[in-house]
């Protein structure tokens, strides 16, 4: 009579399957990568940095477009028009206009109270002569208004208009000797007028 063999089957470890599969995944990642799919990489990480240059280079363009005092200013000295201060009584009456025109290099001192009977001198009016470079003060400016607007040496004046034209009339206006304005106003903005590329490249 034949005698009958039970046989046992065998339960692998779970912990050995599980190191079997970790091995697996290992060589999966470190099988050899074809040609092709280096390219789709290559191509792919050239393409997220193309992308992320051009986003920070418009960031920084944008950045100077609306906050770089060197841009605006080269931006405002090219553009075609007038550049004008207003200069003002202590009650903001306006007493006269300088008006500076780029193109045609020019300036011009007009009146800007109400028109009447009225003298009104303006004295010592400086101005930036476009032509010869140079700083000039005009002694007085006559303007029939219809009230008294100014006494010379009782009210003070103040200017009010384009940030370059009235910065220049602001510290020109400081300045009591004729013989120190060349040297002593701030004349930036008519110089980054007459010579844009220059004054902008050297901030």
């Amino acid at each position: 009579m034949a005698t009958v063999t039970n046989i046992q089957p065998t339960i692998q470890p779970a912990a050995n399957l599980s190191d079997k599969i970790g091995l697996q995944n290992i060589f999966d990642v470190l099988k050899p990568v074809s040609l092709t799919e280096i390219v789709l990489f290559i191509l792919l990480m050239t393409a997220i940095y193309i992308i992320t240059a051009l986003i920070f280079y418009n960031q920084v363009q944008l950045d100077i477009n609306t906050k770089s005092q060197c841009y605006l200013s080269k931006k405002a000295v090219t553009s075609t028009g007038a550049f004008t201060a207003v200069a003002q009584n202590e009650k903001g009456n306006a007493l006269y206009r300088v008006s500076y025109d780029m193109p045609s290099r020019a300036y011009n001192v007009d009146c800007a109270c109400p028109k009447g009977p009225v003298t009104n001198t303006y004295p010592n009016i400086d101005v930036f002569n476009l032509q010869t470079q140079k700083t000039m003060r005009i002694n007085n400016k006559v303007c029939g208004c219809d009230k008294q607007y100014y006494t010379p040496g009782y009210d003070n004046i103040y200017f009010s208009g384009y940030p370059g034209v009235t910065r220049f009339m602001n510290t020109a206006s400081l300045i009591s000797e004729d013989s120190n304005i060349q040297s002593q106003a701030d004349t930036s903005f008519f110089q980054a007028a007459l010579n844009p590329n220059q004054y902008y490249n050297t901030y």
